[in-house]
């Protein structure tokens, strides 16, 4: 998408903060471009954040549009972005997507914790 798309989308956001199809469609855009446009990364932190603080079992929320690699974004972002699914987890202890989600977010930056995780997952698919 342009720029000129994403901000017009940014707009409609302000109006309906909670509409998902445009969190998806931005988290995806600022996602692929967040080193591109010169406002991309902190968009791209903005949206990754209140995805996974509001919408922790949506389907974007598990996959690549919502990983961080600490080396290319920053250890800030990726501290944020753990803090926020730590806090999921903590709340949702027995949530199988939740849990799904925020392993495949570890699985490329934290191996073991995403293994605790999938440990979890087990667990609970096991009872």
């Amino acid at each position: 998408m342009p720029p000129t798309e994403a901000r017009r989308i940014e707009e409609e956001l302000k109006t309906d903060s909670m509409n998902l199809e445009i969190r998806c469609k931005l988290l995806g855009h600022y996602s692929s471009n967040r080193f591109i446009e010169p406002a991309g990364l902190q968009k791209f932190h903005e949206h990754l954040l209140f995805t996974i603080r509001t919408f922790p079992d949506n389907k974007i929320s598990g996959t690549r549009y919502a990983h961080v690699d600490r080396t290319m974004d920053g250890d800030t972002i990726y501290q944020s972005a753990k803090q926020a699914w730590l806090e999921q987890v903590r709340s949702h202890p027995n949530d199988a997507i939740i849990l799904s989600h925020a392993a495949e977010f570890f699985a490329r930056e934290e191996q073991s914790l995403a293994d605790e995780l999938y440990a979890k997952l087990s667990a609970l698919a096991a009872s």
